[in-house]
């Protein structure tokens, strides 16, 4: 991807304070215990691949390798390997984001932020950010709509261990305070994805029955009517499989009973299949 001759490559030990941070890293959380396992790793191993830096002024700018450096200074080392790479700082931050959005342990937010930072500085579209990646442009897309929701929901979400897909049902609600307070809702009950999808489905379909004088409610009590909403979800299901197995051509009798506290279902499907007469 980026072309630099080995004649511009060399390595060599560096202080770790000549080197700076890179403005352009990806990543910003980092385990303290990650960290320590690193660091004895290298303690023991030596440090078997060398930081990525660039020449900056009278110092470097680190490129790729920011738990191993910081790995480094826990142990205060004197001295690390470094491969010095001869590129502006264009092509520095390019490689930096596009590498770091290439690793496993990016949390999604922060291959968000990344993406969203590639586009914006560099002026990618989105379908020439997604060909670098190995990704589709829906993935690049849908990944760039999670910074729609603010600080506090990118915190809740990541601290709660909630997923991708949980954040992008969210993303269906438009107004914060509501979000909010389904982002909370959903995380004190433990919901999964397809309860949360339910939910918000829930929460938009009857707004009513969460919201109190056209705020959010302190005290909802949406646990029976949710089910209430669930079965209903359920029985439109059933409803429309009858529905495409009729019109697929095959004979089905079905009987739906509404009763006090139950809905009944009597369905009769021929033993060998056969297709109702034309």
């Amino acid at each position: 991807m980026w072309k630099c001759k080995k004649k511009q490559e060399k390595i060599q030990l560096l202080k770790p304070d000549l080197i700076d941070p890179n403005p352009y890293a990806a990543r910003r959380r980092f385990s303290t215990e990650e960290l320590r396992s690193l660091a004895g790793s290298i303690a023991r191993y030596g440090m078997l691949c060398p930081i990525t830096v660039r020449k900056l002024g009278d110092g470097y700018q680190l490129l790729l390798g920011e738990r191993r450096l910081r790995a480094a200074k826990m142990l205060e080392m004197e001295e690390v390997p470094c491969r010095i790479l001869d590129v502006n700082g264009r092509m520095g931050a390019e490689m930096t984001l596009i590498e770091n959005l290439q690793r496993a342990d990016l949390d999604f937010f922060e291959e968000a932020a990344a993406m969203d930072r590639l586009i914006r500085q560099f002026h990618y579209t989105q379908g020439e950010l997604a060909d670098r990646l190995g990704q589709s442009q829906s993935a690049v897309a849908n990944k760039i709509r999670l910074l729609k929701l603010d600080s506090q929901e990118r915190l809740l979400i990541t601290e709660n261990g909630l997923t991708q897909r949980h954040a992008r049902a969210l993303l269906r609600i438009q107004d914060s305070d509501t979000r909010l307070f389904a982002l909370k809702f959903i995380i004190d009950r433990g919901y999964s994805v397809g309860q949360s999808e339910a939910f918000v489905e829930a929460l938009l379909s009857h707004p009513d029955e969460f919201l109190v004088s056209g705020k959010v409610s302190q005290a909802p009590k949406p646990v029976r009517k949710l089910v209430v909403k669930d079965v209903r979800l359920f029985v439109n299901s059933v409803d429309k499989a009858i529905f495409h197995i009729r019109e697929a051509g095959f004979s089905i009798e079905a009987d739906k009973v509404d009763e006090e506290n139950y809905i009944s279902y009597s369905i009769r499907v021929p033993k060998y299949g056969q297709t109702s007469k034309t």
